[in-house]
């Protein structure tokens, strides 16, 4: 109970001085609410924007380093063409696919398009 109002509580992030959410009454999963991922050797995570193209923080709590890869904001147009045309049958289904954490491609893949990816 004690570290409950300590700002190093991640359920308290969003509600710090300072943040812009700090005013929104309602708790938002994954944005004023935090989320806990779990990864082993091997796991992978879906490329996505992240929720209402806010930035995200990530710990690493122990095991060995984990790899990022990004898309610069400059070529989201492309990397969604990229997403298109790997999968036209879903996108077609679900024009806002990206938008949700479905999507996994290989880093290998561009197909016809130009797209720049970050390790980061």
């Amino acid at each position: 109970k004690e570290n409950r109002n300590m700002g190093w509580n991640l359920n308290q992030f969003a509600r710090l001085n300072g943040s812009l959410l700090v005013g929104f009454p309602h708790d938002i999963t994954g944005i004023t609410v935090p989320w806990l991922y779990v990864g082993m050797i091997f796991s992978s995570f879906c490329w996505h924007n992240e929720d209402h193209f806010f930035y995200s923080i990530s710990y690493n709590h122990t095991g060995g380093a984990k790899t990022w890869y990004g898309v610069p904001g400059s070529n989201a147009d492309q990397f969604e063409q990229v997403m298109r045309q790997s999968f036209p049958d879903v996108f077609l289904a679900h024009p806002d696919l990206h938008y949700q954490v479905h999507i996994v491609v290989s880093i290998r893949f561009t197909g016809t398009v130009q797209l720049i990816l970050r390790r980061l």
